[in-house]
């Protein structure tokens, strides 16, 4: 056993029964109670040796001082970790019952149009539009979408942090009177073992025939890869679900050099690609595509030509 090892061993038998303890300590008076009564002793200690002149009373405020920061960043650290991982169970939970429950009578989706753009730096903004048939039949109903990130570069867990995602529900006489939907994300695998976002809006009872659901979403660096020439990325669609209609749009923008970003098709209909000024745009689409059937196409950038 290494150093590192020994040391990671010796902090969790000592330190972790430590933090469990303060832990419990401030559920039951208060994390301000608790806290606050600390502050005020050490502070009365640190006076007492500064107005008596006893050296021993200053350092032992100064030492207290300072393990009293550590330990309270330590217990903050450890309640937001602990937070962040029960609402990734619960929203696990959450997602798995909504794909039981709704095997059987699935939403249809009328049309799904989804334009992408992919900025110069590798940040990504996408917006997803789904016009659904009825489903009134009084069960709690949900859209499903799925995000892959094909990059090299390995995903954070501060990346994943700073994506953000926002749905919005519109009924079919008020399409310009959207309201903001109810949405869980959770981060699984890919059948490849990538990294994928899958995010649920949830819709209530009643879906009129019609409704539109827009989602949107800000994804900093997630093309990071493709736009420094690092390597290839993939842009597909894949449908486990009824879809009558559907495009998709990708959006290159701004690129130093247009001719040396080259797209191959994977599989995609009625695919076109075209360049306006510095932009690099590719679109496909079809009607009633087959479910499981990949369809995109790649795009390789050689940055320095």
């Amino acid at each position: 056993m290494g150093a590192g090892s020994e040391l990671r061993a010796i902090l969790s038998q000592r330190l972790v029964p430590l933090i469990a303890e303060i832990e419990e300590l401030v559920y039951k008076h208060g994390y301000i109670r608790v806290f606050g009564s600390t502050i005020t002793m050490l502070g009365t200690v640190g006076l007492l040796g500064q107005v008596l002149g006893i050296a021993w009373l200053r350092t032992a405020f100064a030492t207290a001082a300072g393990a009293l920061f550590v330990l309270a960043a330590l217990v903050s650290f450890a309640g937001t970790q602990r937070q962040r991982n029960r609402l990734v169970n619960v929203e696990n939970i959450l997602h798995d019952y909504a794909d039981s429950m709704h095997t059987d009578s699935p939403i249809v989706l009328r049309e799904w149009r989804q334009e992408t753009i992919v900025e110069n730096n590798g940040d990504v903004y996408c917006k997803r539009n789904m016009i659904l048939n009825a489903a009134s039949d009084g069960k709690p109903r949900y859209v499903s979408l799925k995000m892959t990130y094909y990059g090299i570069t390995p995903l954070t867990a501060r990346a994943k942090r700073r994506i953000s995602c926002k749905a919005y529900h519109a009924r079919p006489e008020s399409a310009s009177e959207r309201t903001r939907a109810k949405a869980t994300s959770v981060w699984k695998n890919s059948k490849t073992g990538k990294p994928r976002l899958d995010i649920y809006v949830h819709l209530g009872n009643r879906v009129a025939d019609g409704d539109l659901v827009t989602v949107e979403w800000w994804w900093p660096k997630m093309s990071a890869d493709l736009m420094s020439g690092a390597e290839p990325e993939d842009f597909d669609v894949v449908f486990d679900k009824q879809v009558c209609k559907f495009t998709h749009r990708v959006v290159f923008r701004n690129v130093p050099n247009p001719a040396t970003l080259t797209v191959r098709n994977q599989g995609a209909r009625n695919f076109k690609k075209k360049v306006r000024n510095k932009d690099v745009i590719v679109e496909y689409s079809a009607r009633e595509p087959r479910l499981s059937q990949r369809m995109g196409f790649v795009a390789d950038y050689t940055r320095n030509g």
